[in-house]
């Protein structure tokens, strides 16, 4: 008689209150369980319209799966817990701590090993480099109290008396004035930026400056964006909160909105989704991505559709290349790659650099054996 495993995944996302959540997915397995047996690595296998990729082309079983463990799941109402602690390329080699059914593992050497160590709940999550990754633990363009009381580097008000304007201090350098004010931190924390109004020569300026010295004026203030790696920053705006601006059309005012860059360009957009909940992407091209508000599976560069998915997307589960061409992302049954690859139930993707090449690491259990993959983005 056959058997049926069904594989729990820890998904790796944080949401707003910093908390993996599991999602069940199921995986019919054609070959009884004996012992702790390995078993050679199947073909690809395609079910209904996908195709499935092989795992052993990308990667190695680090693992086997013992019949007491496939027991004790099955007793359990059937699953695993699996997922990356945390994953990185150092030394030339790829190191990570791997939480397997609640025991941690480090894995240095190619090797997968015990370590009697305990998981760090929630630390599940989805490592993309996007400026909004772990937001829930560092900060929100919303939250400023977050953003100015985050330990290691931090902001701190210049606290300009008798001013209703104020400057910042990051980790020691002054920059910005501002009375009311949005900050965001990049993807390392290593830059700020920080879009707002000031009172000058009684009148209201609005402006975008960051850490590194960048400023630009800017008609109005609503988001400040800024790139993971920390080099362009913007501000994300209504098109209907511009005042005296004739030059904007009726249309555009009512749904539209501008982004102003720090790199001097400006870019339109319509149609988009929620901004606050990760509706936009300033990627370190400079490019501003968005999925498409009358359609969530559509993805946009610079308002322009250049992907249509097969799952609605959020783009903090959305891996984008350095060159803004190319994608992976959790799609039907399995993680997908836009070079057509898919890997049924992967999870817990993370994203590293090796050789100065995007490299999406990912782990899956096939065949009762753990995987650890890497494939190029």
């Amino acid at each position: 008689m056959k058997n049926i495993l069904l594989i729990l995944f820890l998904l790796p996302v944080r949401h707003s209150f910093s908390q993996g959540f599991l999602k069940k997915l199921k995986d019919k397995v054609s070959n009884a369980v004996e012992g702790n047996k390995s078993t050679t690595v199947a073909p690809p296998a395609s079910d209904g319209s996908i195709t499935f990729t092989d795992p052993a082309k990308y990667g190695k079983p680090i693992r086997d799966i013992t019949k007491a463990e496939y027991d004790q799941s099955m007793a359990g109402g059937g699953g695993y817990i699996l997922f990356f602690q945390s994953a990185q390329y150092e030394n030339g080699q790829v190191t990570a701590q791997i939480v397997f059914n609640n025991e941690l593992y480090s894995y240095t050497g190619g090797q997968m090993q015990k370590t009697g160590g305990t998981p760090v709940a929630g630390t599940a999550y989805v490592n993309n480099a996007s400026e909004k990754d772990r937001r829930s633990i560092d900060f929100t363009t919303a939250d400023n109290t977050a953003v100015l009381l985050k330990s290691g580097q931090h902001v701190a008000s210049g606290a300009i008396r008798g001013s209703i304007n104020q400057t910042f201090t990051f980790n020691g350098k002054q920059f910005g004035s501002f009375a009311q004010y949005g900050l965001v931190h990049n993807f390392d924390s290593t830059v700020v930026a920080a879009g707002g109004s000031s009172f000058e020569g009684g009148g209201v300026k609005y402006s975008l400056s960051t850490s590194t010295g960048q400023t630009i004026n800017i008609p109005a203030h609503e988001l400040v964006l800024l790139s993971p790696d920390g080099q362009v920053a913007g501000d994300f705006v209504q098109a209907g909160i511009i005042q005296n601006d004739p030059s904007i059309s009726p249309q555009l005012k009512a749904s539209g909105a501008f982004i102003y860059l720090t790199t001097g360009k400006t870019f339109t957009i319509a149609n988009y989704g929620d901004v606050n909940n990760n509706g936009l992407w300033l990627t370190n091209q400079g490019n501003i991505f968005s999925i498409q508000a009358s359609n969530s599976k559509v993805l946009k560069r610079n308002d322009t559709a250049v992907f249509t998915f097969d799952v609605p997307i959020d783009l903090k589960t959305l891996f984008i290349s350095n060159d803004d061409k190319r994608w992976a992302w959790e799609g039907m049954q399995g993680l997908h790659f836009s070079d057509g690859s898919v890997f049924k139930e992967a999870f817990s993707a993370s994203r590293v650099y090796i050789n100065n090449k995007d490299v999406i690491l990912f782990l899956m259990v096939k065949d009762k054996q753990v995987f650890l993959c890497q494939k190029e983005l």
